[in-house]
C-alpha cells in the first residue's frame, strides 16, 4: 500500500448515541435498545410496542415517548438478563438503564 495522510477517529457506541441524541431528542423521552434484530422474539412475548419494518437491519431500536412515566413503565418490563440492554433519556440525558434498576421497584 502506498502511504496515505489521514485522520483516524475512534468512536464509541456510547458516543454516537449521545450525539444522536443530542441532534434528534433534545426535548423528548427516548428509550434506546441496543442489538434489537437479536430479540424478536423477546419482543413478541413482552408486547414491546414497535414497528418490525424499522429495524430489518438496526443496531438500536429508538423508542420516542410524549410522556416520561410510559417511558420508564416499558423500561421495566425489559430484563436484561432475558432481553436487550435499553437505556432510558430524557430531554437529552441519561436517566438509567434496565441494568441499573432494581427488579424490586417494578
Amino acid at each position: 500500500m502506498t502511504e496515505v495522510s489521514l485522520f483516524s477517529y475512534a468512536l464509541s457506541c456510547d458516543e454516537m448515541v449521545q450525539t444522536w441524541i443530542d441532534v434528534n431528542e433534545r426535548f423528548g423521552h427516548v428509550l434506546v435498545i441496543y442489538e434489537p434484530l437479536k430479540h424478536l422474539e423477546y419482543f413478541k412475548q413482552i408486547n414491546l410496542p414497535y414497528a418490525p419494518d424499522d429495524i430489518y437491519a438496526a443496531e438500536l431500536l429508538v423508542l420516542e415517548f410524549t410522556c416520561l412515566d410510559d417511558c420508564r413503565e416499558v423500561l421495566y418490563h425489559i430484563d436484561h438478563t432475558k432481553g436487550p440492554f435499553a437505556q432510558m433519556w430524557s430531554l437529552g440525558k441519561l436517566l438509567t438503564d434496565n441494568i441499573e434498576i432494581n427488579p424490586l421497584t417494578k
